[in-house]
């Protein structure tokens, strides 16, 4: 059976929402890095080894949360919350791109991932003052 087939038949009776989230990195079918990366293939390997878990690949989840973002949340309007891998999806579904590696291509000092602390890591955030996350949340 088809993905778009199985999605239509679990949605059948509608859905009042989708929450994606966590999972391997996004499949190069659907072009997460734009054209490419900054990275020389000797940076790739290495982040490669250093992410190991994160580099794999999940075509079956690829096809359906990109079916579901696609045909549900962008097409039909149904209301979407994604964290983590769930945000950049449906970055990469609406055309964006994402880095391979924040650090390495952009020179960032933020710390963006402890693997001692890996669930209790946190890092600090901007809001952009005029956004619906300013109006939300007004103390940040």
């Amino acid at each position: 059976m088809r993905t778009v087939d199985q999605l239509d038949a679990f949605t059948l009776g509608g859905i009042d929402g989708v929450l994606l989230m966590e999972g391997s990195d996004i499949g190069e079918q659907y072009h997460p890095f734009g054209e490419g990366t900054s990275l020389c293939s000797e940076e790739m390997a290495a982040i490669a080894c250093k992410h190991a878990s994160d580099v794999e690949i999940d075509e079956a989840k690829d096809a359906l949360e990109m079916t579901l973002v696609r045909q549900k949340v962008l097409k039909e309007g149904v209301p979407f919350l994604g964290l983590c891998r769930g945000s950049q999806l449906l970055n990469v579904a609406m055309g964006g791109t994402l880095y391979c590696d924040v650090t390495a291509e952009t020179g960032s000092k933020v710390k963006h991932i402890d693997y001692d602390n890996y669930d209790g890591h946190r890092h600090p955030i901007s809001v952009l003052p005029g956004t619906p996350l300013a109006d939300w949340f007004p103390e940040a």
